[in-house]
């Protein structure tokens, strides 16, 4: 088990783009996420309960993390239903190097996002072992 989690670690590194809180009837950006190399990012947003109104994830990008973030195009969640996870993935190759979680919601709610930014690497050769992770 630990060779499998050793190659998953040369390919991937998990974020925490925004911790799970409570919302009401605002917007909570999340920390810079750098995504230098990445190929690849998958976002989750753990939906958690709503007490009135919707949750709004969206996901930002940045040339230097701390300025001018923009919203990534078709990278955007609305939702009503509680206790829910959503996911999607974002390819990386034409970028900019952050991404951030922007969080909107009106009413009172509870939601947290994970940024997990992956495929560091060149696809594996044909002779490279590969595994499939169930999650």
């Amino acid at each position: 088990m630990s060779s499998i989690i050793g190659h998953l670690a040369e390919f991937a590194r998990a974020f925490t783009g925004l911790s799970p809180q409570s919302i009401a009837s605002t917007t909570a950006n999340g920390a810079a996420v750098d995504c230098k190399d990445y190929q690849k990012a998958l976002v989750v947003a753990l939906i958690g309960a709503i007490g009135s109104g919707s949750v709004v994830v969206q996901i930002q990008e940045s040339a230097d993390g701390s300025t001018g973030w923009t919203n990534v195009t078709s990278a955007t969640m609305t939702t009503t239903t509680q206790n829910t996870t959503h996911y999607g993935s974002i390819d990386q190759k034409q970028r900019k190097r952050y991404l951030r979680a922007s969080i909107t919601t009106t009413g009172t709610s509870s939601a947290g996002v994970a940024i997990l930014a992956c495929q560091k690497s060149p696809a594996p050769s044909a002779t490279s072992t590969q595994y499939s992770y169930a999650v």
